[in-house]
């Protein structure tokens, strides 16, 4: 009959060797080294790379987790942490991703927090985070850059569309943003974007260099209209030299020759402001090469 005393030796031995390749194996994951007791049971790892390896009262999860996600206090770890338990952690009901995507919303919190936890959402788990996407993608109150930015992240193209065509019509947005809206939105609603882009080419209130971008963007579409508006710009004297200059140059490069005809007469004329010649001799030189 076999003594308890090599089995012990054994069992103790085996023991130890576990710990030490799981000791190894979370030290090279820079992880902290879990309980004995996670060790030894099988645990779940999210989509967002957090690890479930505590048995807990998912009430208790929940509770800390609607706390961290309000606290702009907490390290950024601990609030993406509090956010995977309540979108899609083992605590993780309909409730709770109800309530985040409020949290979300809720404008007595700072953008810069809201921003922070819908960004970890999103990369949590895209298809719960599209409601909360919309949502602040559609929020007027909200950075419009920021807004584009979730609007871009949405994964269903229809309401991607929507989003991002709110954005490049709204004319409370800066026309830069628009303008990158429309960019965004040209594989979405090509026709959208045209409209779009037309708008901010035209509208004298915008930036000469925003238009330009936007007639450049507007010639792959309708080549005759976005010429018609550049030649606006290069033509109104009340435009500064250096926009002409650009402008014109840009309908060089759209192959009309009249705007390189017009950038040789320019370069003659000796009213011409010492930095727009230089401006535009440095131009000619380098549709010349």
């Amino acid at each position: 009959m076999l003594t308890p005393f090599p089995l012990t030796v054994f069992g103790t031995t085996l023991l130890i060797a576990t710990l030490t390749v799981h000791i190894v194996l979370a030290i090279r994951a820079r992880r902290r080294i879990p309980p004995l007791d996670a060790l030894l049971r099988r645990h779940g790892r999210s989509d967002c790379g957090h690890v479930d390896t505590q048995i807990r009262d998912p009430k208790d999860v929940q509770r800390e987790a609607r706390a961290a996600v309000r606290d702009p206090h907490r390290p950024a770890e601990d609030r993406a942490r509090a956010v995977h338990d309540l979108a899609h952690g083992r605590a993780a009901t309909d409730t709770t991703r109800w309530t985040l995507r409020n949290t979300v919303q809720d404008r007595y919190l700072d953008e810069d927090h809201r921003f922070a936890m819908l960004t970890a959402y999103c990369r949590c788990d895209p298809e719960a985070a599209l409601e909360a996407l919309d949502l602040f993608a559609r929020d007027g109150s909200n950075n419009a850059f920021r807004r584009l930015e979730a609007a871009q992240w949405i994964t269903e193209r229809s309401v991607r569309r929507r989003a991002v065509l709110a954005i490049a019509t709204a004319a409370e947005v800066d026309a830069e943003c628009r303008l990158k809206a429309a960019t965004a939105l040209k594989p979405l609603a090509p026709r959208d974007a045209e409209a779009a882009f037309q708008v901010i080419a035209t509208d004298a209130a915008v930036g000469f260099g925003v238009r330009i971008l936007a007639a450049n963007e507007w010639a792959l579409m309708d080549r005759e209209a976005a010429v018609e508006a550049l030649w606006r710009i290069v033509l109104a004297t009340t435009t500064p030299w250096y926009w002409r200059i650009v402008a014109a140059a840009k309908l060089v490069m759209l192959r009309v020759r009249a705007a390189y005809d017009l950038l040789c007469e320019w370069i003659e004329n000796p009213e011409l402001p010492a930095d727009a010649r230089a401006q535009l001799s440095l131009t000619l030189k380098r549709l010349d090469a």
